[in-house]
């Protein structure tokens, strides 16, 4: 405490003891009035730099100075992507320490790879949600596919339809040492029983069509071994010819092919600075994607020579599906049955078949009565052959293929 205020504190301790022998009792302490030295200290506040705080009341005065860059004294930050010095600081983007751990200095993109400029690329299992695009690479620009998984394709079994366009003719040859097809034989005895004379008729060479045909005469009334020779007549079977069988099954059946991986790129339009030799300041995209930017173009092509963009990558926006099966083949057809009626007539002009003696099946037996002369015949498809088969060749096999198209390039740090 100062002198003068010690005098003070005296004079009025003295005025105060007189005044007691004059006041009531009640009023025993006197008033005192301090004097106090003025405080400086430094503090930090302010909004936008320095600035300064003085807070007064009647005993005491503070001055407090501080440094600051943001509202309340939050510091500024800086946007790493505008070519703006955010922070007051002197560094520009990339070269600003609030920048260098996410953001990066990037070459130019190489000529013909500026559209759409810089990506960020995301390149990940099929099976998985592709990540959404991010603030500073906002924009879905590309969705594609890689790693191919095709399947062959299965083939249904090969099988025959039905032969068709068979034709039912006599073709067995009852008398081999005879010229021509033998296919029916006249008897002395009847059916089913031993004869003693047998006499063949010869038919035409298939396709025969149903013409009166004269071969050989056989005349009515005669004896043969003391039976009537004209007892009964026998042919062969028909024989069912020719025909094919349209091939079926061998139906390719093609399992959808599949992805292994699929990608997204995003890009944005903002470019930073803080970079030297025209580069310029790019993020450095997190995890799922890959962890620097990317140029891209279209096709399967080379990285640009010498670029930092060597990384390459290439996705597809489809596939061409030339997938089948050789398809399935038939061999010849066999098997089936027919119907051809006969006729016997008894005229023996050439060419005439007027006088019906009998008419039967052939492959079967018919009695004939009378003992007529017989000297022409004729024959008739009564049922058309059916139940001919045929046999696949070999099993259809898997041809053709899958191929990616639409590929588009990218390269990246």
């Amino acid at each position: 405490m100062r002198t003068g205020v010690s005098r003070r504190i005296l004079a009025l301790t003295a005025a105060g003891a007189a005044s007691m022998l004059l006041a009531p009792a009640a009023c025993l302490f006197p008033s005192y009035t301090f004097d106090l030295s003025s405080s400086s200290a430094s503090g930090s506040g302010g909004t936008g730099g320095a600035a300064s705080a003085t807070s007064t009341s009647t005993t005491h005065t503070s001055t407090a100075t501080g440094t600051g860059t943001g509202t309340g004294g939050s510091p500024m930050m800086e946007d790493c992507l505008n070519g703006i010095d955010d922070n007051g600081d002197g560094k520009v983007d990339c070269e600003d320490p609030q920048c260098m751990a996410d953001y990066e200095c990037v070459d130019p993109p190489p000529t013909g790879w500026g559209t759409p400029g810089y990506v960020a690329l995301y390149d990940g299992d099929s099976s998985l949600m592709p990540p959404d695009c991010f603030p500073d690479m906002p924009t879905k620009g590309y969705t594609g596919n890689a790693a191919l998984k095709p399947q062959p394709p299965m083939c249904s079994a090969c099988g025959c339809a039905p032969a068709t366009g068979q034709d039912c003719q006599l073709t067995t040859d009852l008398d081999p040492f005879k010229v021509g097809i033998q296919a029916m034989q006249v008897s002395n005895a009847g059916c089913l029983m031993s004869a003693t004379q047998l006499s063949t008729l010869t038919v035409p060479d298939p396709p025969w069509g149903g013409a009166c045909y004269h071969s050989e005469a056989l005349a009515g009334g005669q004896l043969c071994n003391g039976a009537p020779c004209n007892t009964s007549v026998s042919s062969s079977l028909p024989s069912v010819t020719g025909g094919t069988c349209l091939p079926t099954g061998g139906v390719a059946s093609k399992p959808t092919p599949t992805w292994a991986r699929s990608a997204l790129a995003c890009h944005g339009t903002r470019q930073g600075k803080g970079c030297k030799n025209q580069q310029v300041c790019q993020p450095k995209p997190k995890s799922p994607f890959k962890g620097h930017v990317c140029v891209e173009q279209p096709g399967d092509v080379a990285c640009p020579t010498g670029s930092a963009f060597s990384n390459k990558s290439v996705y597809y926006a489809g596939f061409d599906d030339t997938r089948d099966c050789s398809g399935c083949n038939c061999g010849p057809a066999g098997g089936g049955s027919c119907e051809i009626t006969l006729s016997l007539y008894s005229d023996p002009a050439v060419g005439v078949c007027t006088t019906l003696v009998t008419s039967f099946k052939a492959g079967q037996c018919k009695a004939l009565s009378g003992n007529l002369g017989i000297y022409g015949w004729t024959d008739q498809i009564t049922k058309a052959p059916s139940g001919g088969t045929c046999a696949p060749v070999a099993p259809a096999t898997p041809i053709g293929q899958v191929t990616a198209k639409g590929p588009t390039t990218f390269c990246c740090q």
